[in-house]
């Protein structure tokens, strides 16, 4: 009997979604849902990036994907025109959540801020938003450019 009326209740909520559905696209207009869609993309891209800050007195190697480019002292990476930053290079010993790192590529998503500053003769990686990131499993340290980016 139980059964019975879970299948039922079941039924019942799946034909009042499918006619739901059927009034969202009988009432509104498909191509308006699109073109706001296309829109929020456009800002998406235009305005989400991540960005690193660094901090420390010395030139630290960011990657645009698979491009390498130098983000200088006292500088963010929006200030050298990139605006999404995609990984951060790691050529000397750098500090992050109780490791520390001496070698290899730090791949991250697009929410991800990141502030490099010197502490005890190593870069420490201050990073907000991170949580995101390794939700949407996009967060991680890699060998090479190659394998982060492959």
């Amino acid at each position: 009997m139980k059964i019975q009326k879970i299948k039922l209740w079941f039924i019942s909520i799946c034909l009042l979604s499918f006619i739901s559905i059927g009034f969202f696209f009988l009432f509104f207009d498909v191509s308006t849902i699109v073109t706001k869609y296309r829109k929020f993309i456009h800002y998406s891209k235009s305005h989400v990036g991540a960005i690193v800050y660094n901090k420390t007195n010395q030139t630290i190697r960011i990657t645009d994907y698979k491009y390498i480019h130098m983000l200088p002292p006292g500088k963010n990476s929006r200030d050298i025109n990139i605006f999404d930053v995609d990984g951060l290079i790691v050529d000397q010993p750098m500090y992050f959540e109780d490791n520390i790192h001496f070698d290899g590529v730090l791949k991250f998503c697009d929410y991800s801020r990141l502030k490099l500053i010197e502490k005890d003769g190593a870069i420490d990686i201050e990073a907000k938003n991170v949580w995101i990131c390794k939700l949407l499993n996009d967060f991680d340290f890699y060998n090479s450019i190659e394998e982060a980016f492959k």
